[in-house]
Formats: C-alpha cells, structure tokens, sequence
C-alpha cells in the first residue's frame, strides 16, 4: 500500500511514482506532477519522490473518458475522502507545490 500517482501514454501500461505514507486515518497533501520525457513526480506532505525511467512524450490522448483517481476509468478508484481535487493543464513548480501543501494542511487542523 501507499500513494501513487500513475500516468500513461497509452491508455493501458503506466510509469508511476509511489510513496510508501499509509494513508489510513490521516490527512496527506498528495500531488502528481507529469513532465513529459522528464520525470513523474509526486509530493507527499512535501516529500518528493520522482521517477525518471521510461517517461513517454506525451499522456494518453484517445476518445476514452477521462479519467483521475482510476485506472482505465473503470477500477481502482480513489476510495476515501478526498478533497480540494484538482487538475492543471501544465506542471506547476516545486514551489507552487510547497504552497498547495502549506495553504491546505490548516484547513483540515493539520500544523506544517
């Protein structure tokens, strides 16, 4: 178990940066970050874990739903409480991702 964040090029094999925060009865500030040919990185509580081998070019573009919190839109759906759910159409700098996590944490009585 753990938190992952995966994303594909091809709708069905995905590269993934995975976090190994149990997040059972905690709050975690969970962000994925795709830079295409670069990295997959993801912060958790502002720690960040980063995969750099096999990035592919580009995400998955097909005539499928669109789909976050699952894979292939049909299975392994975010189950939990999840919020302040977002997607941004470019990746965002490290320091936009400290922010997020700063600016969020106090409102669910979590000190940073």
């Amino acid at each position: 178990n753990g938190i992952g964040v995966n994303f594909s090029s091809n709708g069905s094999s995905a590269v993934q940066a995975l976090n190994t925060a149990s997040p059972i009865y905690s709050w975690y500030c969970a962000i994925g970050r795709f830079t295409p040919s670069t990295a997959v990185d993801l912060f958790v509580n502002g720690v960040q874990t980063t995969e750099t081998a096999g990035i592919p070019a580009s995400l998955n573009n097909n005539a499928e739903i669109f789909s976050v919190g699952s894979i292939g839109g049909s299975g392994f759906y975010l189950n939990g409480n999840t919020a302040l759910m977002f997607l941004c159409a470019a990746a965002v700098p490290d320091i936009f991702i400290d922010t997020f996590y700063h600016f969020t944490a106090p409102l669910f009585g979590v000190n940073v």
